[in-house]
């Protein structure tokens, strides 16, 4: 639920710098202001600003003495890994934002909508080998419908294409390009935050969590011998520990929510410090060389700037917030339901009523990221296929079963390393 928050806030927020950034890119309007290179340099300095919740709730923890050494340990570890990639993601969010905003100029809008919808095939197949996805008919069959809207909407939007622009070859390419950048930075992304909570998992920092998060009660259970522990590398081991064991996992897994969130922004806004330091000089060597000379903006244009910058951050931590919560594949197909709101702002702001066709693209659409939702919480996981199926049993199995090509063993829960742990770690 907290991931579809984001990727209804991550559409909405879409649509809205889509309304408001249109003059910046229209000639002859008091807005204009073709500064590619600049724009997106602003727009990648913004998630600075990201930084100062994290602060707080870092702040927050050392102050009340909310986690323990070994768990202040962990989440130092965490924040070194994010920041040892940080200068990486930067790279690709840049070149992902540049090059969208290159093709605009040369590629028809209708032909740019169609293409960049397709992202979620793109993600759909590099999450296969990458992030070990499962197959199953559900999640083709939202993949497909969701396309078929897309294409039925821009088809019959007789808004789309304003006779403005023209089309080249490579302004399809630079459209290409990004649509692969922002694959590398959805599918990128959530690996990194595989990689993390493995490192939170860690054989050595559990042994350390475990020995240094004692807080048992001595008069609880008193009836029950003191002597009777298991010694486990000189760590005391008795069911009062492993009681505490288990809620210290529970407490954990509470946290994760808020963790996520938190190293999302904590995330993002290193990302924007290397933006901020590095882009600048692009910027500069762009003047110089003459492909982009620079010009301040004036009020119009930097009230608008700003703006953007603002709903930019908004939009970018909604795009990380839903990967990191739900998946690349949900967060690709949920970005689909950026045109019904389009179209919804549009009938609000222009009064564009949409034809019945638009309408079905709608519905397709929506339909598609309601089974993409249900193929992820529903899955073959949760499905036993009966010894005697009945005919809708057999039509859930077959529609919900996944295929994982890539197989790989990982550690699916917090309580399988602590019963292993438990086994091991006895004498």
């Amino acid at each position: 639920l907290i991931g579809s928050f984001f990727i209804f806030l991550m559409a909405f927020t879409w649509c809205l710098i889509g309304e408001l950034t249109q003059n910046l890119q229209t000639p002859g309007t008091k807005q204009y202001y073709p500064k590619t290179m600049f724009i997106t340099y602003l727009t990648g300095c913004a998630p600075i600003l990201l930084l100062l919740p994290w602060l707080i709730w870092r702040l927050y923890g050392v102050a009340t003495n909310k986690w323990l050494p070994a768990e202040r340990s962990l989440n130092l570890k965490k924040e070194k890994f994010y920041a040892k990639w940080a200068p990486l993601m930067m790279l690709v969010v840049f070149c992902c934002n540049y090059t969208w905003f290159l093709s605009l100029k040369h590629t028809l809008v209708s032909v740019n909508s169609i293409i960049y919808n397709c992202i979620s095939v793109e993600v759909f197949i590099g999450s296969i080998p990458i992030l070990n996805e499962g197959v199953s008919l559900l999640k083709i069959f939202a993949v497909l419908i969701s396309i078929v809207g897309v294409i039925v909407i821009v088809l019959f939007d007789s808004n789309a294409d304003s006779g403005q622009i023209s089309s080249t070859w490579y302004g399809y390419v630079l459209l290409l390009v990004s649509l692969s950048f922002y694959c590398a930075q959805e599918v990128g992304y959530k690996v990194l935050v595989n990689k993390a909570g493995e490192l939170m998992l860690s054989a050595e920092e559990r042994v350390l969590l475990m020995g240094s998060t004692r807080r048992v009660d001595p008069d609880r259970h008193r009836s029950k011998s003191e002597d009777e522990f298991v010694p486990t590398l000189g760590i005391h081991h008795d069911e009062d520990d492993y009681l505490e064991e288990a809620l210290i996992a529970e407490k954990e897994n509470e946290e994760s929510n808020i963790g996520k969130f938190m190293y999302s922004s904590m995330f993002l806004g290193i990302v924007a410090i290397c933006n901020a330091c590095f882009v600048i000089w692009l910027v500069v060597i762009w003047n110089y060389a003459g492909w982009e000379k620079f010009e301040w903006p004036n009020r119009d244009q930097t009230q608008l700037l700003l703006l953007n910058c603002l709903l930019g951050l908004v939009l970018i931590l909604s795009i990380f917030s839903a990967t990191a919560f739900t998946s690349p594949l949900v967060v690709s197909v949920g970005s689909l339901l950026v045109m019904p709101i389009s179209m919804f702002f549009d009938w609000l702001f222009h009064d564009t009523i949409p034809y019945a066709a638009e309408w079905a693209g709608i519905v397709l659409i929506t339909s598609g990221f309601v089974c993409i939702f249900i193929a992820k919480e529903y899955n073959s996981r949760y499905i036993v296929k009966p010894s005697h199926p009945t005919t809708l049993q057999k039509f859930l199995y077959t529609i919900l079963h996944e295929k994982h090509f890539f197989t790989k063993r990982k550690v699916s829960s917090t309580t399988e390393w602590y019963e292993d742990d438990k086994r091991r770690l006895a004498f």
